[in-house]
């Protein structure tokens, strides 16, 4: 057989092989579980949470429900981008997920860039969001906080639109943060929901002790080495895409998300469920564990197709 044959044949099988793979993990959603360590957390104040981010109104037709009921957890922080802000089709799903969820746990939810134009824009698209999310009773954050326990606070952060804009977006100084919450207490172990983690330096410099962001969708196609490829913004190779980071005291964990819209694919990326376990301090010296860390293990807990 012709060599050129043979070589066609392998690059064609080794497209077909991707384009399957991908096909798969859009479809596909799993269970992340991270083991939270910190001195902040007293006995009777540990708590299990779960973070969800990205989901554009995809539900994975009651999968990821069962993933979050399997979890059991004390509260379920949402993270923003439940919605498509130029797809009124898809608010159906994310209402409707809401409801599902609803009487699992508590549900603190911050806004995403998608929530932002819908809120940002009014109508009665923005009245039928702020009623939906209020029949559902949940909680939402638009640069407010929330007592979990005497230990724990979440904070819901929504920053200036234009930190969103895919050109010349401006900096996030800290005084735009001290101004939306004032000062974080030092006593507590403070949480803080921010759509973006491309301003990390600007969180840890606020003191938050673990951070949560989505919105880089894992980078889409994930390389070795080289991390995420691609963000919503079509930047190359973004610098937090996905997974744990430090600055400082500081903590970072980046959703790959659950769903996506503008670049439907994913490639050694699925879709996650972040379950968040704390570790009460009693454990603390047992682990070897210092102030505000985070174990960097990645679990798979459950996947369902």
């Amino acid at each position: 057989m012709n060599p050129w044959i043979i070589v066609l044949i392998i690059i064609a099988s080794l497209v077909i092989a991707l384009i399957a793979r991908c096909v798969y993990e859009v479809h596909t959603i799993v269970s992340v579980t991270y083991n939270l360590r910190s001195s902040k957390i007293s006995e009777g104040s540990a708590l299990r949470a779960i973070f969800l981010t990205d989901l554009h109104g995809r539900t994975y037709k009651g999968k990821m429900l069962k993933l979050i009921k399997k979890a059991a957890p004390d509260v379920i922080l949402i993270g923003g981008d439940l919605i498509v802000s130029k797809d009124p089709s898809k608010d159906k799903s994310a209402y409707k997920l809401l409801e599902d969820i609803q009487g699992i746990a508590p549900i603190y939810y911050a806004p995403g860039n998608h929530e932002q134009r819908v809120m940002d824009e009014g109508g009665e698209r923005k009245e039928r969001f702020l009623r939906q999310i209020e029949n559902k009773d949940v909680t939402f954050l638009v640069n407010g906080t929330f007592d979990i326990n005497e230990r724990i606070r979440v904070y819901g952060f929504d920053p200036d639109r234009s930190h969103y804009d895919k050109i010349g977006s401006k900096p996030l100084e800290l005084e735009e943060m001290n101004a939306a919450f004032g000062h974080v207490d030092p006593d507590r172990y403070n949480i803080l929901m921010a759509h973006s983690p491309k301003y990390f330096k600007t969180y840890a410099a606020f003191k938050a002790d673990l951070v949560l962001c989505g919105h880089y969708h894992g980078g889409a196609v994930r390389l070795p080495l080289l991390g995420g490829v691609i963000s919503p913004q079509f930047r190359l190779f973004p610098k937090y895409s996905r997974g744990l980071y430090r600055e400082g005291s500081t903590e970072m964990y980046v959703s790959a998300g659950c769903g996506s819209h503008k670049i439907n694919i994913r490639l050694f990326n699925k879709p996650e469920v972040v379950v968040i376990d704390s570790i009460q301090t009693m454990y603390l010296d047992e682990i070897g564990s210092s102030a505000g860390s985070v174990s960097q293990v990645r679990e798979v807990t459950g996947q369902l197709m």
